[in-house]
């Protein structure tokens, strides 16, 4: 197990996607339900300075689309856990040019110059809201029809917990409660809203350089003035904006982007696409972005590194459970992320505000864990997922008193658990080549320099569809639109309804298509969350890793699962005439479905399910030298990396590398000048790629078998693996083989000492007991 953190400790650590999901859903429907609408989000209240002691530069975000980008960060924890939010997420508050916040419900009397609130109503959920450390923001109808925001403080004091109406606030500063006599809704009251302490920074395309002006518009424009440039067109030969000059090739960048060059076709600007032709190609031009209601604060300046990348110093003693998401084309032209709109990818509210492409990382101590040595673990941030004897009221009340010390390993992954929007890849760097990473299971020990998480391979277009075959729900209406197909794709019209012609939003998991109403194509006429009672469970249950523990102590059978890796191994049960369900046989477990297989035969290696931990996790040791964080390890989160598409939101043409084996995005510099191209990654790894088999049962913490294809470089450069053909023919002709695995030690972490059995279907593609063929055809 890594240094400072215990096979006790793993539960959390798995479950961190479900707790922070749980949380974060939360906080968006208690703000959709309390009314909050697209009040601007203020800029964060006393941010701390950038650290200049006791930290390090060890995250480093680079924006390689096309457009700007927003970095959003989640701390771990929920507002009620003030010291879990500060221990994971303070470091980013600095950076923040908007913090998150939300609508609680409660509303406040009228008071001038106070520093003090009187609850006139009380919040909807007494137990998140109101605690001595968060900040609240007083927010007036007038607020949000203005897009402006309140003002803003600390509570230091509560009079009465739990809070009621005419329960007293203590603030940290003096302000105006106004009256709101426009909002009916509150008896003319102004309401309360509460900071979340997700914040968000604005990075910029690479093609801009971004100056902080707190009153004055910020202007982008191109690194030094570029002059026209002259060029003889020539085919297969590079342009100046790096596009190949082919005949049906796609414009990625420059004047004519989006053109198709065509012989003798006029460009924008009259010039005639024709081989052999000299053209002038016009230097960038200058543009400027309307100021932001909250101007950014002066604070942090244009990162050394680059224009269109940012630097973090992250503290010594570390940061634990911390995930950033991205948005792009947001509200009020790029300036308000955290609107009640969605951006043109990545959303704050609706039903797409879950889905993400999310890098998760937690910051490890850079200190000793031997307690005799002068640096040691007493310097450390507290692990909030500490349990066991040791630890018996960290869960309960997680603070530096209740916890752990914080281990010294880096833990980092690429999550498409709850679906993707853009294509991400992570990068390690490490101050000695010693330094040895590991994926979760720990049969994978890489150097740093190979232990990247790459999902570059992340394009909507390539986005699966579900059907009868696939996923299943005891729900008949639900299973009637099943049987006709699924697309998780989801697309959205410009009044923000489901639209089988709108714009590409997500493409979502299949749990959420169970859950919400508006996501997938057809979207779900009836759905269901996580639910369990008398011994029966919804279907999502089961893709979502949620519900109520209902292990059959006579049977050893799983009913309904709740944070459970194997339990989301069996699937949802199936339907009978004389009883509600019968056995699970495992048909529909989470890793048969399209959404894991379809990502993984990308190339995708990073989480597609909640406990997919063997395959997604991965984690590093924090320094070279413990003890020495001077010799820190980095991290490097690029979005949309070299080869991807630089516009997640709208289709690319993919082609086909020789040189490299792979397909690419035509005008990324890695394909060839010419060439078929296709609408999708997929499309294009299956006309020119070979597959091979992977098995993937010993990253498996459970060591569940199981088998999955994926598209690989180095088989098709040397011609060896199987085509798409073969590939489909192989598992068309391969039918589940369903038995009971037998665990009579349990399953650690979440059953142990329990004899478990644990009814599967699986795919044996080799025949017999072989997951995988053993002699690809090659040729």
């Amino acid at each position: 197990m890594p240094d400072g953190l215990t096979r006790a400790d793993l539960p959390i650590q798995q479950r961190e996607h479900i707790v922070k999901r749980t949380a974060w859903l939360l906080l968006v429907a208690v703000a959709m339900g309390c009314g909050a609408a697209s009040a601007q989000s203020p800029a964060p209240p006393d941010p701390p300075p950038i650290p200049t002691v006791g930290a390090h530069p060890r995250l480093e975000i680079v924006n390689q689309c096309a457009a700007n980008i927003w970095a959003i960060f989640t701390p771990g924890g929920n507002p009620s856990q003030v010291a879990v939010q500060q221990d994971s997420g303070s470091w980013f508050r600095p950076y923040a040019q908007q913090e998150q916040f939300i609508g609680t419900g409660a509303t406040a009397q009228p008071a001038a110059d106070t520093m003090s609130v009187t609850l006139a109503a009380p919040p909807s959920d007494t137990g998140l809201y109101f605690l001595p450390g968060q900040f609240i923001e007083i927010v007036t109808s007038a607020n949000v029809q203005n897009s402006t925001p309140g003002p803003t403080a600390m509570i230091t004091g509560v009079s009465s917990s739990p809070v009621v109406a005419g329960t007293v606030l203590t603030l940290d500063r003096t302000l105006t409660v106004p009256q709101d006599p426009g909002n009916q809704s509150t008896n003319g009251k102004a309401e309360i809203w509460v900071d979340t302490l997700v914040g968000a920074v604005q990075i910029p395309a690479q093609t801009g350089y971004w100056i902080n002006e707190p009153s004055a518009a910020a202007m982008i424009s191109p690194p030094p003035p570029v002059d026209d440039t002259t060029v003889i067109i020539s085919q297969g030969m590079r342009s100046p904006t790096g596009d190949f000059y082919s005949q049906g090739m796609m414009v990625q960048s420059g004047p004519w982007a989006g053109q198709i060059y065509s012989q003798g076709m006029q460009m924008p600007g009259g010039d005639i696409y024709s081989q052999g032709m000299q053209i002038t190609i016009p230097g960038p031009t200058t543009y400027f972005q309307p100021a932001s209601i909250n101007p950014p604060p002066p604070a942090p300046p244009v990162p050394p590194s680059g224009n269109n990348s940012m630097t973090f110093e992250i503290p010594d003693n570390g940061a634990p459970s911390g995930r950033f998401s991205f948005f792009m084309g947001c509200p009020k032209n790029d300036t308000d992320p955290f609107n009640q709109s969605p951006c043109t990818l990545g959303a704050a509210n609706t039903e797409l505000a879950a889905i993400n492409t999310l890098a998760e990382i937690s910051f490890g101590c850079m200190f000793s864990s031997d307690p005799n040595q002068p640096a040691n673990q007493s310097n450390c941030a507290f692990n909030p997922g500490s349990t066991g004897p040791s630890f018996p009221n960290c869960q309960a009340n997680p603070n530096a008193a209740n916890c752990g010390a914080l281990g010294t390993n880096d833990y980092y992954d690429v999550s498409a658990v709850d679906g993707f929007t853009f294509p991400l890849r992570v990068d390690v760097r490490a101050q000695s080549s010693a330094v040895i990473c590991n994926n979760n299971s720990g049969n994978n020990p890489l150097p740093a320099a190979e232990a990247s998480v790459d999902g570059s391979m992340l394009d909507l277009s390539s986005c699966p569809a579900e059907d009868a075959g696939t996923i299943y729900s005891t729900d008949p209406v639900q299973q009637q639109l099943i049987a006709g197909g699924i697309n998780l794709l989801t697309r959205w019209n410009a009044s923000n309804q489901p639209d089988p012609n709108g714009q590409a939003k997500a493409c979502i998991a299949p749990y959420q298509w169970f859950e919400q109403d508006q996501l997938g194509s057809p979207a779900d006429t009836s759905p269901h969350a996580a639910n369990c009672s008398n011994g029966s469970c919804t279907s999502s249950s089961y893709y979502a890793a949620e519900g109520c523990d209902g292990t059959n102590s006579s049977t050893l059978m799983y009913d309904c699962p709740q944070h459970s890796g194997p339990q989301q191994r069996v699937g949802p049960h199936l339907a009978t005439p004389s009883g509600p369900y019968l056995i699970p046989d495992g048909m529909y477990a989470i890793h048969n479905t399209n959404y894991v297989r379809a990502l993984y035969a990308l190339g995708y290696k990073g989480y597609t399910w909640q406990f997919d931990d063997g395959v997604g996790l991965l984690n590093c040791p924090s320094s070279a030298a413990i003890g020495d964080p001077q010799q820190y390890t980095t991290y490097t989160i690029t979005v949309c990396p070299h080869g991807a598409t630089s516009n997640p939101a709208q289709p690319a043409q993919w082609v086909f590398s020789p040189a490299t084996g792979t397909c690419v995005v035509s005008g990324s510099g890695g394909g060839p000048g010419g060439g078929m191209s296709y609408s999708s990654l997929a499309l294009c790894q299956q006309a020119s790629m070979r597959y091979v088999c992977d098995d993937v049962s010993q990253y498996d913490p459970y060591q569940v078998p199981n088998a999955l294809w994926r598209a690989d470089a180095q088989a098709t450069r040397n011609r060896t693996g199987y085509n798409w053909p073969q590939v489909r023919q192989i598992v068309a002709s391969t039918p589940p083989i369903c038995q009971d695995h037998d665990y009579p030690a349990g399953i650690s972490p979440d059953f142990v000492g329990t004899d478990v059995k644990l009814p599967l279907c699986t795919y044996y593609y080799g025949g017999g007991t072989s997951l995988c063929p053993w002699s690809p055809p090659g040729g």
